[in-house]
């Protein structure tokens, strides 16, 4: 169930500890696991992250093995934070915009984790685009998504292995999807030779270097069971420039959330009074609370 990993940017073993949680995931049983593996709590589990000491990467050690990863992720329901699906609605149309402003032309599509298509659905339309990928493993999310690209000439598989399509991609999006992935590097290599030559990509990650992440500490929401690793400007950087990427361009990523349901996950993580909640109000805001968008092209 757990295996051990070497850096998946540089493959170096040896790195120092940037945190660990209260709770060691590898004390808990497989059935406790699987109901932490989602969601957020004032003592959330995770395995422990250690600094490469070569390319300064913050990744876990030891994790899930492939077969548990996949089997966790097959049962997950539909991944909306701690907010309202309008809310994050918005906050992936802010991502979509900001695609959309720095793309000129797509005719095909290969995306990883799309979850509901919020992103998907935008920019399929946007474009016109026809044909393409979609590797998602959470089978209940399957039907939105076959709906979207319903009479197009799409795949919707749970790996990359899976794919059958013999086309070349043009467009690579991933949000909130390569601090999952066992081998980013691994994934990243094999997308790079199926895009065609000046493809864009567009990534959003978890800022590992963020101010939120500082004050919060072990109690920074991304420190999760789910985050296997979490990238910086400077990894996330380095991550494509190996695989073949460049011209990479990276701003902070606005979140749209309602006011109200931030300090409630604010307090139960910190274990502040509840009774305080009553005098948030109940307002949508849009606020940067860590993350990164990323742009890149393939060379």
């Amino acid at each position: 169930m757990i295996a051990l990993r070497s850096c998946p940017i540089c493959s170096a073993r040896d790195g120092q500890l940037v945190v660990k949680s209260v709770q060691d995931p590898q004390l808990i049983s497989q059935k406790d696991l699987i109901e932490l593996f989602v969601g957020l709590r004032a003592n959330q589990s995770f395995f422990r992250y250690i600094r490469c000491d070569k390319c300064q990467l913050c990744y876990n050690n030891e994790y899930f093995s492939q077969s548990t990863l996949g089997e966790l992720y097959r049962s997950m329901p539909q991944n909306l934070v701690f907010d309202e699906e309008h809310n994050v609605k918005e906050t992936h149309k802010y991502y979509s915009n900001y695609m959309i402003k720095n793309l000129d032309h797509s005719e095909s599509l290969i995306e990883l984790g799309p979850d509901s298509g919020f992103v998907t659905k935008r920019i399929i339309a946007e474009f016109g685009i026809k044909k393409g990928t979609i590797v998602e493993p959470n089978l209940k999310v399957r039907p939105i998504l076959a709906s979207i690209v319903k009479d197009k000439d799409f795949e919707i598989v749970s790996d990359l292995s899976e794919s059958k399509l013999n086309i070349q991609y043009d467009l690579f999006i991933a949000v909130h999807v390569l601090d999952h992935l066992l081998d980013p590097y691994r994934d990243l290599l094999y997308i790079n030779e199926t895009m065609k030559s000046g493809g864009k990509a567009f990534i959003v990650v978890h800022n590992q270097k963020s101010l939120l992440a500082k004050i919060l500490r072990r109690k920074w929401p991304p420190y999760c069971l789910q985050h296997p690793q979490i990238f910086d400007r400077n990894s996330i950087r380095l991550l494509l420039y190996k695989v073949g990427f460049d011209q990479i361009q990276i701003t902070r990523a606005k979140n749209k959330v309602n006011l109200k349901n931030l300090f409630s996950m604010l307090f139960q993580i910190l274990r502040l009074p509840k009774f305080l909640i009553k005098i948030i109000p109940n307002l949508s805001i849009s606020v940067y609370l860590g993350n990164i968008i990323v742009s890149a092209q393939k060379n």
